[in-house]
């Protein structure tokens, strides 16, 4: 396990929001973990092969995977909105992992694009 802080960065309609937080990265199976608490939710990025997968504590989740169409459910709510992942990059380094991702909502009154980068960067080593 491995000390990191991860910040996001999303766009969408003109507006811009920025997210940090400290947390945990984590590898096994294959799969790159990334787990770190927003507003007292714990979440979870996952990343294996071509594919991010974000749970949020008990609120929604969400899969990405480039020029796929899948959806982000709201968990406490029971519903879900389609999703189509644009664009998928995800690259690692030895200061961590960086993930850039284009993808749209398709709400009933329309699609709402987004585009968000997320950069993990390895803060100290543990365990």
């Amino acid at each position: 396990m491995k000390l990191c802080e991860t910040e996001i960065v999303t766009f969408t309609d003109g507006h811009r929001s920025c997210f940090r937080a400290r947390g945990t990265l984590t590898e096994a199976d294959g799969a790159l973990r990334v787990s770190y608490r927003d507003e007292g939710d714990l979440v979870t990025l996952t990343v294996r092969g071509g594919e991010v997968c974000m749970l949020r504590e008990g609120t929604l989740s969400a899969a990405f995977s480039e020029g796929e169409r899948t959806a982000m459910r709201f968990l406490a709510a029971h519903g879900e909105v389609p999703l189509t992942t644009e664009t998928l990059r995800v690259r690692r380094t030895h200061l961590g992992v960086c993930i850039h991702l284009r993808y749209k909502l398709h709400f009933r009154e329309g699609a709402q694009a987004f585009l968000l980068k997320a950069t993990v960067r390895i803060i100290s080593e543990e365990g």
